[in-house]
């Protein structure tokens, strides 16, 4: 299993999870490297730092094994988007973030799955126990919402005593 060799303490490793061929993580995964509805090119996953193929909602990693997982543009196109999102808080010990398009700037993209809004990420977030430290909409042209930024933090809980 990736990530079995952190122990956590300061590691500040990051995944990026459906990375393509832009990979901003330490370690970065994505479901294909073919061209596909996704994505019209094929991918090189030698040129990629790390790369490995992995399903969004099944990530190859123990717990709490990446400081911050971050994600730019895949949950629209999943079928299961809570799963995904539960699996990037599952591998994370501290930050989950999702950029994704507003459901109100989406054409008609038969790649796009899902619709997204703030209000989509507040709850899945609040179901996930994970605490919302940015929810940022980028608005474009004529003031319409354009993309979401949603970022958390894992929230531990600690066990006390008696």
């Amino acid at each position: 299993m990736v990530g079995a060799e952190n122990d956590g303490e300061g590691a500040n490793l990051i995944l990026d999870v459906g990375s393509g061929d832009v990979a901003r993580g330490d370690v970065n995964v994505d479901r294909y490297v073919s061209a596909s509805i996704h994505r019209g090119f094929e991918i090189n996953p030698h040129e990629i730092n790390n790369f490995m193929l992995a399903d969004a909602a099944h990530l190859p990693f123990r717990n709490d094994c990446f400081d911050s997982v971050v994600s730019s543009h895949v949950i629209e196109h999943v079928n299961e988007p809570m799963r995904m999102l539960s699996e990037m808080a599952r591998v994370s010990s501290r930050f989950v973030e999702v950029r994704c398009p507003h459901r109100l700037c989406l054409e008609r993209n038969k790649a796009h799955k899902n619709k997204m809004c703030p209000s989509w990420f507040r709850k899945a977030f609040a179901i996930l126990g994970l605490r919302v430290v940015l929810l940022d909409v980028k608005v474009g042209l004529f003031g319409l919402p354009v993309e979401i930024t949603a970022c958390a933090k894992k929230i531990h809980r600690t066990v006390e005593t008696v």
